[in-house]
């Protein structure tokens, strides 16, 4: 659950915070759109009086236990604020052990039992001086590494703990992630029962609003889910304005601010008969445009581009039928003239057979 926050942390920084923060470098302006964040929940996490470290502290104390880890983790934390993710100790019948955590997807309960020992996760070191002594190459290199990185002093559990490495593990692993191209594949369950061809709504939809998805569709639709650059529009729509050989063949050269005014007057042009006008009207009645000009590129909005490349097909399919009308009427001329020379020819023979008819009954 942890690395769930992380990844659905992850997900709102790409999709939305992301896309937000470019609009502003862009200078498109869009209406603000409000979504959850779960940044408490990781802070609750990973804080300074976080679950981690307050359970690294729980297992170095000399008379730590899984119900002191979980009185401690009341004791730090409130649950009465509307930013606690904490659940209601007595919701629980104040038992020992038992506490909730409100994750971004919905509350979950946790049994604290058996988790001192899992985060420790030592081995002694006597075992590991051994291992280090063996005369097998994977386990002398591998736990020699366990035992560089393992401390000789309880007191310093902490550094080694497994929740601790995990979380340095994961986030060195989200850091390599932040560097790529993130896609998101997003598994929705149809039905809790794992019953085939049953769709269950409720269930779907509880999904599709914990994961995020209703705000990031939300967020498509208002703003501009397709962007290109100036020079690529110039280079794939040149044809579509009245730009001559300016733009031909992809040749898109000159001054930034000059090819921005072109790509406006050739957007201007094609999509001006676009829907709504100019622009098309929102659900609350305002005006809103198909497109917006950005610093270093074009955004548009749902079904603007389409638009774009349905013209740029009909303009294909104009061409196509003037090239095919240029073909077929070289072609019906050469075979016209074909036909004309051949009739000719028949004609002369005729003539001449005729001729020669003629001849011989004069000789008679």
């Amino acid at each position: 659950n942890h690395t769930n926050e992380r990844l659905q942390k992850t997900f709102t920084e790409t999709m939305i915070d992301a896309v937000m923060e470019e609009y502003k470098e862009e200078k498109i302006i869009v209406d603000n759109i409000e979504h959850e964040d779960n940044e408490t929940v990781i802070r609750f996490f990973e804080g300074k009086m976080g679950l981690i470290p307050l359970l690294n502290e729980e297992c170095i104390r000399p008379q730590g236990s899984d119900a002191g880890f979980v009185n401690k983790v009341y004791a730090t934390h409130s649950t009465t604020s509307k930013s606690s993710k904490l659940v209601f100790q007595r919701n629980y019948q104040l038992s020992k052990t038992l506490f909730g955590i409100r994750h971004f997807a919905k509350d979950v309960t946790y049994d604290a039992t058996g988790f001192l020992m899992k985060n420790k996760d030592t081995l002694p070191f006597d075992v590991l001086s051994c291992a280090v002594k063996s005369t097998n190459h994977i386990i002398r290199s591998g736990l020699s590494l366990h035992e560089s990185s393992t401390p000789k002093k309880k007191i310093s559990l902490v550094g080694t703990s497994l929740w601790s490495s995990f979380e340095r593990q994961m986030t060195t692993l989200f850091t390599q992630i932040k560097r790529t191209r993130v896609w998101f594949v997003r598994c929705i369950i149809p039905n809790n029962n794992k019953q085939p061809f049953s769709l269950d709504l409720k269930c779907t939809l509880t999904q599709l609003r914990s994961v995020g998805l209703l705000t990031a569709l939300k967020m498509s639709h208002a703003s501009f889910p397709n962007k290109q650059a100036f020079d690529h529009i110039l280079r794939r729509f040149w044809f579509l304005g009245s730009f001559g050989d300016k733009y031909a063949f992809g040749k898109v050269d000159g001054r930034e601010e000059e090819i921005r005014e072109d790509c406006e007057k050739l957007l201007g042009s094609v999509l001006s008969d676009g829907k709504g006008g100019e622009g098309s009207v929102g659900e609350g009645g305002d005006h809103m445009s198909l497109y917006e000009t950005g610093r270093t590129k074009v955004y548009f909005r749902e079904g603007s581009l389409e638009e774009l490349e349905s013209e740029r097909a009909k303009a294909f399919d104009k061409s196509a039928s003037k090239i095919q009308a240029r073909v077929r009427g070289i072609k019906a001329r050469k075979d016209f003239k074909k036909l004309k020379d051949l009739k000719l020819k028949m004609d002369l023979e005729q003539a001449e057979v005729v001729d020669q008819s003629c001849g011989v009954c004069m000789i008679q």
